[in-house]
């Protein structure tokens, strides 16, 4: 059997997902069809890959150089935030 991506905290899956509930004695077969999706999407998509890591050490450089900002900087601390916020996605 081969692995099948699950997911979690900082994993993206490379295709969209949504929950669906559905009726008990379908579950199994429900079920055997989501393995078999992901396990054909995931030919060119490792479980062990991990994307992109997000540069967080300078996402955090970033943002604390934003809080010694004057507090009427509103504008310059929103484009810090932003900045920060492109290099963690």
């Amino acid at each position: 059997m081969s692995i099948v991506w699950k997911g979690g905290p900082g994993h993206k899956a490379p295709y969209r997902t949504t929950h669906v509930r559905v009726p008990e004695p379908i579950k199994a077969a429900v079920q055997e069809m989501c393995d078999d999706f992901k396990r054909g999407a995931l030919i060119d998509h490792p479980a062990t890959e991990s994307g992109t890591v997000p540069d967080v050490q300078a996402a955090i450089a970033i943002l604390t150089e934003a809080l010694n900002l004057k507090a009427n900087a509103g504008g310059k601390i929103k484009a810090e935030i932003r900045a920060a916020l492109d290099l963690l996605q």
